[in-house]
């Protein structure tokens, strides 16, 4: 089969968003592509041909990391990664959510586009462990 690495260069600001979404998306749709991201200063962007070869490089230094963070234009910083740190949940239900306004009335709370995966989870956990009302 076919396969390809790609490599998106992304402003480290909420404009690289959409490209680094599209990204996700298309990465979990052909899994014989490998996307790797790097988010970079703005000023970095200004002559992304210049600096492509540095961006080769970084990237080539960590193969198994979809996101990079580099946080100065000459990309000679530290680079960071997210990571998903393990979580002991609590050994009590902590009610999150109230029941009620300040004022006494019954407290209401509208999902929008809550019928994919997260959208359900969040519902199932407001109604069984915060004990709302469907």
């Amino acid at each position: 089969g076919l396969s390809a690495h790609i490599v998106a260069v992304c402003p480290a600001a909420a404009s690289g968003a959409m490209v680094a979404g599209a990204s996700k998306a298309v990465a979990m749709e052909a899994a014989e592509l490998r996307i790797q991201r790097v988010y970079v200063p703005s000023d970095c962007l200004a002559d992304v041909a210049k600096n492509a070869r540095d961006i080769s490089a970084l990237v080539s230094r960590y193969p198994q990391e979809t996101d990079l963070w580099v946080q100065d234009a000459a990309l000679k910083s530290k680079v960071f990664s997210p990571r998903i740190e393990p979580f002991t949940p609590p050994s009590v239900k902590v009610q999150c959510l109230p029941k009620k306004t300040s004022t006494g009335e019954d407290a209401v709370y509208v999902l929008t586009g809550a019928t994919g995966g997260l959208g359900s989870a969040v519902v199932e956990w407001m109604v069984g462990e915060q004990g709302l009302p469907p």
